[in-house]
């Protein structure tokens, strides 16, 4: 069976493995080297199957981890004032356009990640340092 079957996450690959092992079939994956044992009827759960679930697990964490990354062109919802466009982040703090002329400065760690609206969030009074945005003058 293909790895994609098995849930993410091991607490529920460890029931969705139960509930299949109840049968008394052996259980492969599908690997690239070929098929990988996961689960024998004689000796139980194989280690080379865990292996390749660690694994699956392990590059999906590390893409999310790379996606809930904040980054120049994300949205902020700074509550009850609007959205601001990133224009740069750090380890510190984020620098975002409110409106057209609006700089505000977030520290990093009142920036959090909204998984019910899929945004990053900040509330209005959380040490926001606001400055006005300075406009490239025209040459003459």
């Amino acid at each position: 069976m293909p790895p994609s079957l098995v849930p993410l996450g091991m607490s529920k690959a460890q029931e969705w493995l139960a509930a299949l092992s109840g049968y008394g079939c052996n259980i492969f994956l599908d690997g690239d080297e070929g098929t990988v044992p996961l689960w024998r009827r004689e000796s139980g759960v194989d280690a080379s199957g865990i292996d390749l679930l660690v694994r699956r697990s392990d590059e999906w964490y590390a893409r999310r981890a790379e996606e809930r990354r904040i980054k120049r062109g994300d949205r902020v919802a700074v509550m009850g004032h609007g959205i601001a466009v990133v224009e740069h982040a750090n380890a510190d703090e984020v620098l975002a356009v409110l409106g057209k002329r609006n700089v505000l400065r977030i520290e990093r760690d009142k920036v959090v990640w909204c998984e019910q609206y899929k945004r990053w969030e900040t509330a209005a009074g959380t040490n926001i340092g606001l400055s006005a945005r300075k406009e490239p003058q025209p040459s003459a």
